[in-house]
């Protein structure tokens, strides 16, 4: 459902964007951007490197793809594709870099609004869900850090795919003849491709299209059409990279972050990245964090209590139509590419630049749940909505009959 948007609605999430990461504009270079940007710089000028994006890793050559396995596991040419052209217009002057960024955090809030809305989220608080998104510290990295484009990139266009992949979905439920327009779901599944191309977290998408056709209890004929349809991109996406990086190095990925019990770490790092989202008081872009080593682990139990809560959520909010089930599934979905159930290489065991496309579960399930919490409340507390006591209901029956 396109949902039409005021301006001042539009206008108070760019402006709360650039009050938040606007200073970040006169940063410089530092970090990564100095291998996969100002190295690079020369070549940039000289060819567009479309065919080496496509055909090369994104940490070929310089100081990265040292560790092993490393190499075989970015493949991201769309980001430096988007670095190319920047390269073109700014040159040596990162002020350009930085306003790319900062653009494409302001398509995703915007991205996040319209998401919001076809959640069923009501004007206001979807506005104030929004809000956060733009302005959340959490995402300081994302935006201020030219390297941090590659989550910017990977929402904007993940989110774009969702918007019209779920609205397919939508669609055909409500349709009679259980069909949706095929251009709609062609265009979602093309921008599912090039989130793909921009980072690998896009694989999500199917699980969160998963969600959303158990939200919208979808019966008619076909309700898994488009889920089924992102699931055999995936697999081609896979078959394509793996002819041009080659298998993943899953010996090597384990050695490099070695992560003792990894079916510990995703309720470990779901607690960790919560504690981000509600107190972002101690944010930077090297985090140090041990890996889960034993079961009575309190990060783990911590952890799996606040799973077991998402899970529970998940459950019963799905079945009852609530967007509040559909965003604490997008959290936990979201976050197992970076949980390290699969043994790739980590440089990091948790990173706030990681937690760009869950938190927009986090704000989901805020602006969904929140109000939802409210009205409840205000039913218990409402004498009209007191129950009478039982002793009282039968004394008023006697006195009526």
């Amino acid at each position: 459902m396109a949902v039409p948007f005021r301006p001042w609605a539009i206008a108070a999430i760019l402006l709360a964007g650039v009050a938040a990461f606007g200073p970040g504009l006169t940063s410089g270079f530092t970090s990564d951007d100095l291998h996969l940007i100002v190295e690079r710089l020369p070549d940039y000028r000289r060819d567009f490197p479309l065919r080496e994006a496509f055909t090369q890793g994104f940490w070929k050559g310089g100081g990265y793809g040292s560790l092993p396995g490393e190499e075989k596991d970015y493949y991201r040419p769309l980001v430096t594709l988007s670095y190319a052209a920047d390269a073109r217009i700014w040159g040596e002057r990162p002020f350009g870099y930085h306003l790319t960024n900062l653009v494409l955090h302001l398509a995703a809030g915007l991205l996040v609004l319209q998401l919001l809305r076809r959640l069923g989220v009501s004007r206001g608080p979807a506005l104030g869900g929004a809000l956060l998104f733009t302005a959340h510290p959490v995402h300081v990295t994302n935006v201020t850090w030219i390297s941090g484009r590659t989550d910017l990139l990977c929402a904007v266009l993940l989110l774009a795919a969702y918007e019209l992949l779920a609205g397919s979905i939508d669609r055909r439920a409500g349709a009679a003849t259980g069909r949706a327009p095929a251009g709609r779901t062609a265009a979602g599944l093309a921008l599912y491709i090039l989130a793909l191309l921009a980072k690998e977290m896009a694989i999500v998408l199917g699980g969160l299209l998963a969600l959303h056709v158990l939200l919208r209890r979808a019966r008619g004929r076909h309700p898994w059409t488009e889920v089924a349809a992102v699931a055999g991109v995936t697999v081609a996406y896979f078959a394509f990279r793996a002819t041009v990086l080659g298998l993943p190095d899953f010996a090597a990925g384990a050695r490099s972050a070695e992560a003792p019990f990894r079916p510990g770490m995703l309720p470990a790092i779901l607690h960790w990245y919560w504690r981000g989202f509600l107190l972002p008081g101690t944010l930077q872009l090297v985090v140090p964090y041990a890996p889960v080593r034993t079961v009575g682990d309190p990060r783990l139990l911590m952890g799996a209590a606040l799973l077991g809560g998402h899970v529970a959520l998940a459950v019963l909010g799905l079945r009852r139509g609530r967007a509040a089930g559909l965003a604490a599934g997008w959290i936990v979905v979201s976050l197992i590419p970076v949980s390290h159930l699969v043994p790739l290489t980590f440089r990091a065991f948790v990173a706030e630049y990681w937690a760009y496309i869950p938190s927009i579960g986090f704000v989901a399930l805020l602006a969904s749940g929140l109000p939802w919490l409210a009205e409840r409340l205000s039913e218990r507390s409402s004498p009209g909505a007191i129950e009478p006591p039982a002793a009282d209901r039968e004394r008023g029956s006697r006195e009526a009959s």
